[in-house]
């Protein structure tokens, strides 16, 4: 029979509830039956969630035939829509493998990276840029056609929203790295690599071992732009 762990949600509510408001509040109260429907829907024995939780449930589980597996829940968004895109688009390579997923509840069933281990625990720079390098030789490729998937320079726009938001001054913000960043974003808008889909938060806490590869990305944002971007992150 199917199983449910102790559901914390403490992890990840605050976070939740302040991009979401009144909608993350009502998801989190929801969740515990959400959770139990996965059970029911994939035979899952749902354990304690990991401990690094930001906006996101992501708990492992294992199926009935003990493979183990990870469930992870989202408040359903264009975001966590556009994510479970490029998981099906990278269809495994350099990326965990998407094994089902319910866009309209929010919920991805993803494949368990083990031992799991992020690259931030390789206290060596030359082997950490070498692994990375490795997957990221493995994840780009070209975004299928009619695609809605985000942009880099959608990104890049919004730093042009800043004066107006503060009324003509920077805000909070340091106005040599505003403009740093601008410069930066416009030598990323190359026309011959807007179809390329990117990670788009590639980081050493986002790369994982695996024994199904020495390394793996997880977490792809689902954005398209030049591959550049990947690296400056």
């Amino acid at each position: 029979m199917p199983s449910l762990g102790q559901i914390n949600s403490d992890l990840c509510a605050p976070n939740i509830i302040d991009i979401y408001g009144e909608v993350g509040k009502e998801w989190i109260l929801q969740l515990p039956s959400l959770l139990s429907a996965c059970a029911d829907k994939w035979q899952l024995d749902i354990l304690q969630p990991f401990d690094d939780l930001s906006y996101n449930y992501v708990t492992p589980a294992i199926r009935a035939d003990k493979t183990p597996v990870v469930l992870k829940a989202g408040v359903p968004s264009d975001e966590f829509s556009r994510e479970i895109q490029s998981l099906l688009v990278f269809e495994g390579s350099g990326m965990v493998k998407i094994l089902d997923c319910d866009r309209e509840e929010g919920i991805m069933l993803l494949e368990r990276l083990l031992p799991g281990k992020s690259l931030a625990s390789i206290d060596n720079d030359e082997l950490l840029t070498r692994a990375a390098v490795s997957v990221m030789q493995q994840l780009w490729t070209p975004a299928p056609l009619n695609h809605e998937f985000g942009s880099v320079n959608d990104w890049a726009s919004g730093l042009s929203n800043i004066k107006r938001l503060f009324h003509g001054s920077y805000g909070p913000f340091p106005s040599d790295l505003v403009n740093l960043a601008q410069e930066l974003f416009n030598e990323f808008q190359n026309p011959l690599e807007d179809n390329i889909l990117i990670h788009g938060d590639f980081h050493p806490m986002n790369i994982r071992s695996s024994n199904r590869a020495p390394c793996l990305a997880i977490d792809p944002k689902g954005v398209v732009g030049d591959p550049l971007y990947d690296v400056a992150t």
